[in-house]
């Protein structure tokens, strides 16, 4: 262990300009916290569990819901819909009504589609190789258009039609509206100082889902009218599971990002 020692020169004045201790630390960022209550931890729970049994027992309403604002989006694409069929989800959630769209074999696709293909799988080689933040990701894409195309080889008749494909997208998405509420109560209620504005956030995270499930189905089925299955793979991972993961993520910065400023104002 090694000593410095400064020694003051003789005569030089004492400095005066010395700040006054502080009695505490201003916490940092990094551990301060919103103090939890038993209470606030119960009524989140019991908010959760109201909002839950009311996308159940209206999931009905909420299929049809779905439906005409997909509808609404593919007409705005002008994709032809043939007609409106009802489809099973999943026994006492009641049927919904799914677009009928024509998904063409792998036989019967036009060149565009394997250009489109090719050119997008050299593009996710190439950000792989020039960018090393994203060379995981973009080789999993590359990896699921590989998948894609041997599939397509080995099984050229294989397809889902698109009522099937709504039934898969919605016994999906309906697991995850009726999930969103529990998850909610970590992320929103129980960090906000106020209450209200947790439920807020809690209810506009469902209306966003919904909302955004029914876009991007309409968008796949878009996708899919145009290349029948050869971007399915790619489309189940970007547009259904992965696009869940980040809007949640969003909202929750953004959240985390008000309720900061508010409790301990912004960065000096």
């Amino acid at each position: 262990m090694g000593f410095r020692f400064r020694v003051r020169p003789e005569g030089a004045a004492r400095s005066n300009s010395l700040l006054p201790r502080r009695a505490s630390i201003y916490p940092h960022r990094s551990v301060r916290f919103i103090a939890l209550t038993r209470r606030r931890g119960v009524l989140a729970m019991v908010a959760a569990l109201i909002l839950c049994l009311i996308i159940g027992f209206n999931s009905f309403d909420l299929f049809q819901l779905h439906a005409r604002i997909a509808a609404f989006f593919l007409n705005a694409a002008h994709i032809p819909v043939s007609g409106w069929q009802y489809v099973e989800i999943f026994p006492g959630l009641g049927p919904s009504l799914a677009a009928e769209t024509s998904v063409p074999l792998f036989r019967d696709l036009p060149p565009l589609a394997s250009a489109v293909f090719i050119i997008l799988f050299v593009v996710l080689l190439v950000v792989a190789q020039r960018v090393a933040l994203t060379r995981n990701f973009a080789l999993f894409l590359a990896f699921l258009l590989i998948c894609s195309a041997v599939s397509m080889v080995l099984d050229p008749n294989f397809r889902f039609s698109s009522s099937e494909f709504t039934q898969i997208w919605l016994r999906n998405e309906i697991c995850i509206w009726m999930l969103l509420p529990w998850v909610s109560v970590t992320l929103f209620v129980m960090l906000q100082q106020s209450f209200a504005k947790g439920l807020g956030w809690m209810l506009l995270l469902e209306t966003y889902a919904i909302f955004s499930s029914a876009l991007r189905m309409a968008f796949s089925h878009a996708v899919m009218h145009y290349t029948g299955m050869l971007f399915f793979p790619l489309l189940w991972f970007a547009i259904g599971l992965l696009s869940n993961l980040l809007y949640v993520l969003l909202f929750y910065s953004i959240s985390v990002h008000r309720t900061s400023l508010k409790a301990w104002g912004s960065r000096a």
